[in-house]
């Protein structure tokens, strides 16, 4: 099988869950893509991703301290993975691009939307793939959930919640993540969920929103985030409090070009009560979504039946649902509900970004989730971000096209575009 040669760019936490999400795609004998190449400008970071990508593949990386040292140097290079901070995403994707490597970039695409279509622009400019890496779309259980509503077993969807609370006064991940000038914990964790919406149910058309920022410090989290070295040094050397000047509460009402609304709560600072709750209503019933990575199923609610139909249990009703291979391998096959642990199902989404991004190389076709999907999904984000600031309802396509960016206009400058 034909490998795409892919450099790992930024080999911080989030680089480390990309090695282990290509290896996972290794065990399935359907890899597609290897990791010929590590950069950083920490040599430490650099050397740390180098030896653990040959403990995991036998074979040590090249390590560079530059993109461009990177491609001149690492002979045959086809593509680089961007994982570094966000506020660094669009220069490192477009030094990328200009220098002929295709690019799989992590989300948040780019810091603003500016950021978003300078990347569209440089890797239309230079003919090359851009992918994003929103990675809950491919969870098996949002697959049915988009199946579902595809084949109008919920009638025509008038309206969506998504509610998220949690996160208290702890610093969530990195300190990074609560900073305005570094995009805010709306933006980084919500991108996420911006993609979810849009997958479900199109574009979306108006938002009127609000966000403030509750948690006014934060405080060092008690344990790292996963269980990788990287992960426990950095806490180690993290600052026991953090004074946030990005928003971690928002609430929208944003209404789709297909007429649904949906109604938006994302709540960072909820110290007691957390919960989740995303469902989708249509003209014919309902679906309960359950969230990415936790292997809980969907339950459908048709409106012409006494009992809800749970998980394997939809499959009744979709009997040409198909899960594509990869996904097969990676879950099990007609996987709508799993037993894995939300980290093994992150490196199996992992797995399956590596690979449908280096098929798009292979087979020159899009990338499922391309930069004007990345775009749209930041954009949907900060639809409610110009609108608290605004205090009116707003257009997302003014908001795509940057003909509002009040909010954005620091954050551009800070990052000198």
């Amino acid at each position: 099988m034909d490998r795409i040669r892919i450099g790992l760019v930024g080999c911080g936490g989030m680089g480390t869950r990309h090695l282990y999400g290509l290896r996972e795609l290794r065990r399935t004998g359907l890899a597609n893509a290897e990791i010929v190449a590590v950069c950083d400008p920490k040599q430490e970071n650099a050397e740390l991703a180098a030896s653990e990508a040959e403990r995991l593949f036998d074979r040590r990386p090249e390590v560079f301290a530059s993109v461009s040292e990177m491609a001149e140097r690492c002979k045959g290079l086809d593509a680089a993975d961007v994982v570094t901070e966000p506020h660094l995403h669009h220069a490192v994707a477009c030094a990328a691009l200009e220098r002929g490597l295709h690019v799989m970039v992590e989300k948040p695409m780019g810091l603003t939307v500016k950021a978003c279509r300078r990347m569209i622009e440089t890797a239309a400019r230079h003919n090359r793939k851009l992918s994003v890496n929103e990675n809950y779309r491919r969870d098996p259980v949002n697959r049915l959930i988009r199946q579902v509503i595809d084949k109008g077993l919920i009638g025509r969807p008038y309206q969506m919640i998504h509610h998220s609370a949690g996160g208290g006064d702890r610093v969530v991940i990195t300190p990074w993540r609560h900073l305005k000038a570094r995009g805010g914990i709306t933006l980084d964790v919500g991108v996420h969920f911006a993609d979810i919406i849009l997958y479900y149910l199109g574009d979306a058309a108006s938002v009127f929103g609000s966000a403030e920022v509750v948690r006014e410090v934060r405080h060092r989290p008690a344990n790292p985030n996963r269980p990788y070295e990287f992960h426990k040094r950095r806490l180690a050397g993290m600052e026991e409090t953090v004074r946030p000047t990005a928003e971690d509460v928002s609430a929208a009402t944003v209404r789709m070009a297909s007429g649904a609304a949906v109604d938006w709560r994302l709540d960072m600072a909820a110290k007691r009560m957390g919960y989740f709750r995303r469902a989708v209503y249509g003209t014919k019933g309902a679906i309960d979504c359950p969230g990415e990575r936790n292997g809980r199923p969907a339950t459908l609610h048709p409106e012409d039946r006494e009992k809800p139909l749970v998980g394997r249990e939809i499959l009744g009703m979709l009997p040409d649902f198909e899960l594509d291979p990869v996904t097969s391998a990676l879950f099990g096959k007609k996987a709508v509900e799993y037993p894995f642990s939300p980290d093994e199902a992150d490196l199996k989404i992992l797995a399956l970004e590596y690979h449908e991004f280096a098929e798009a190389i292979l087979n020159d076709r899009p990338p499922e989730v391309d930069g004007v999907a990345g775009l749209k999904a930041v954009a949907l984000i900060y639809a409610i971000l110009e609108s608290s600031v605004a205090g009116t309802s707003l257009r997302l396509e003014d908001v795509e096209v940057g003909k509002v960016d009040a909010y954005q206009r620091e954050i551009d400058e800070a990052i000198g575009i």
